[in-house]
């Protein structure tokens, strides 16, 4: 979907359905700036609008990019991260980095790490699986680790970043407020 802005010079902006949410961009071209780097979903950008998340469509690592050069600031691979099926990331098999994840606030993202659908398990015994997923916090500057959140529940995987610092995710009918603090709203 793409809609053209308005005033003094017209702007082409592109919106795309990506993993679940709306994705608004200013289209680059030649003249504005680089293009979006290939293979990458935007995730969010930073507060004050310096600073956009994204993901590699692979799932390998998720990026700081300075706007509007969109000039590489920070990586966090998944390599990064503890060794699958081990101490944080315990419940990880395959894990890969997913596209729901972004700005808590200036100073925080949130970083979330999936499982494949375990289709051996389904074909071999008849179960159907899904592996547990897991919430990240990170500084978006330096692309370093804060730790894994550790959520009461079991299995938590949507999440909804709402800009001021804290998040929303579900259980069955009840939805929980998070903040960097950890507490429930």
């Amino acid at each position: 979907m793409y809609a053209r802005g308005g005033g003094a010079a017209p702007t082409q902006h592109q919106a795309s359905l990506v993993c679940g949410h709306i994705a608004l961009g200013q289209l680059m071209t030649a003249a504005a700036g680089p293009p979006w780097p290939p293979n990458r979903v935007a995730l969010s950008t930073n507060p004050s609008g310096t600073g956009e998340m994204s993901v590699d469509e692979g799932g390998q690592d998720v990026r700081r990019h300075r706007l509007p050069s969109l000039e590489v600031a920070a990586v966090l691979r998944l390599s990064d991260f503890p060794a699958a099926g081990t101490g944080d990331c315990s419940v990880h098999d395959r894990p890969w980095i997913s596209c729901r994840g972004g700005y808590v606030d200036a100073d925080t993202a949130l970083v979330a790490l999936h499982n494949s659908y375990d289709e051996a398990r389904v074909l071999m015994f008849g179960e159907d699986i899904w592996e547990e997923h897991s919430h990240w916090l990170a500084d978006p500057e330096t692309g370093e680790l804060h730790g894994r959140i550790a959520y009461p529940m079991r299995d938590v995987d949507d999440v909804w970043l709402l800009g001021d610092g804290t998040w929303v995710t579900a259980e069955w009918n009840t939805l929980y407020r998070w903040s960097v603090q950890g507490s429930a709203r």
